[in-house]
């Protein structure tokens, strides 16, 4: 059985998509019976840069090479320019490479702009598609991109929502219940796993009675680091650490040479994510758009980290009382949460004990046993 995962960023791109995605093709990868394929773009958010064709066991990756590392982040407010940027360059590769590599079974498109493509082939080859999501869309059905979403979403023979409020916003588009689903993402329990913070703190060459407050993810307007970084100011009896890369990276190193208790990392290995995640008290997630389960949460939790996050899409999902707070989006909102959490003893062993926990249950590799299932479904099923 032949499968397409068809998606326009993967590794050595860096980001919570990208990172399940790594973690999904190892899950196909124990399978024997299946050949998987993954096409996407050389990196175009970030400088990094892989081989052409890479493969591991039963997984070939394909990499298209395309321009404007920065063009991304810009259209992102503007969504036709952003489809004109990535569509017909994906589709045109993917009807070629189809024509090279023989028909698939399925196409496992990640994301709209890769369901349009897929959509498009199906028309021609009539290969049956699985859409996963990793946002939440929040626009109305009866707005005119709603009704754009709604008519490119029905090109799927079955669709997955990364957070629940995302597959409720498909049932608002119309969608039949018998083809939407809901999965969530894992982490691999024995590389995101608790470590003496100790250890941690000397690895990072953190003083032991600091209170550490993290970010990690791309450094982008939408994900709140301008929120962070006034936290930093407000804030000097905390130390603040930030990971990641991305158009505000030059903001974070400015921050890094000017304020004491602030301190740049710059993009980190999964093995180094976890010492830091360990070192650390807490972690923000200040996103100011809805989007599914962020990964870094899934993340941190694993680590015995707990984790205020903005009160919005799945992140209402990931967090109960306990493992951390919700809060809106703005500095003051996360100012009076911060200090709520750590007056009320949020540092506590025990609450790493729950957080530790409550991940084990919840963000385990079981999960992607549901996208497995709902793949092969399509596979086997007649045509």
């Amino acid at each position: 059985m032949r499968i397409l995962i068809l998606t326009i960023s993967y590794a050595p791109n860096v980001g919570g998509v990208e990172t399940h995605l790594l973690d999904w093709t190892r899950w196909l990868n124990g399978r024997n019976d299946l050949e998987v394929d993954v096409l996407t773009y050389q990196p175009i958010t970030t400088r990094a840069k892989g081989p052409s064709v890479e493969q591991e066991d039963r997984v070939r990756i394909f990499r298209i090479p395309w321009f404007g590392r920065q063009l991304f982040h810009k259209f992102e407010s503007k969504p036709i320019l952003q489809f004109l940027y990535l569509a017909p360059r994906l589709l045109f590769s993917t009807f070629f490479h189809i024509l090279r590599h023989k028909k698939y079974d399925v196409i496992h498109a990640q994301g709209l702009i890769a369901i349009w493509v897929a959509g498009q082939l199906k028309r021609f080859w009539k290969i049956p598609v699985l859409g996963s999501l990793h946002t939440v869309y929040v626009f109305k059905p009866d707005s005119s991109t709603g009704r754009r979403i709604r008519r490119v979403l029905g090109y799927t023979d079955h669709l997955l929502s990364c957070a629940c409020s995302g597959t409720d916003q498909l049932r608002a588009y119309g969608l039949s219940e018998n083809r939407i689903g809901t999965f969530t993402y894992w982490v691999d329990q024995d590389v995101f796993a608790p470590l003496p913070s100790e250890q941690a703190r000397q690895a990072l060459n953190l003083a032991p009675n600091a209170t550490v407050v993290l970010f990690v993810g791309r450094l982008i307007e939408v994900k709140g680091v301008r929120i962070f970084l006034e936290l930093a100011q407000k804030h000097p009896e905390f130390f603040f650490m930030i990971a990641g890369d991305g158009p505000l990276e030059t903001d974070c190193a400015a921050a890094f040479k000017h304020l004491p208790n602030f301190r740049y990392l710059g993009c980190m290995s999964n093995h180094s994510l976890t010492t830091l995640y360990n070192a650390g008290d807490l972690l923000l997630v200040p996103s100011l758009f809805t989007e599914g389960i962020p990964r870094v949460i899934c993340e941190a939790l694993s680590c015995g980290l707990p984790v205020i996050a903005s009160d919005r899409g799945g992140s209402k999902e990931a967090l109960t009382a306990g493992i951390g707070l919700l809060t809106e989006p703005t500095t003051d909102s996360f100012s009076k949460a911060l200090k709520q959490w750590i007056q009320q003893g949020g540092t506590s062993p025990l609450i790493r004990h729950h957080c530790r926990a409550f991940a084990e249950e919840h963000f385990s590799s079981r999960n992607a046993e549901t996208i497995e299932t709902c793949l092969l479904s399509l596979i086997t099923k007649p045509h």
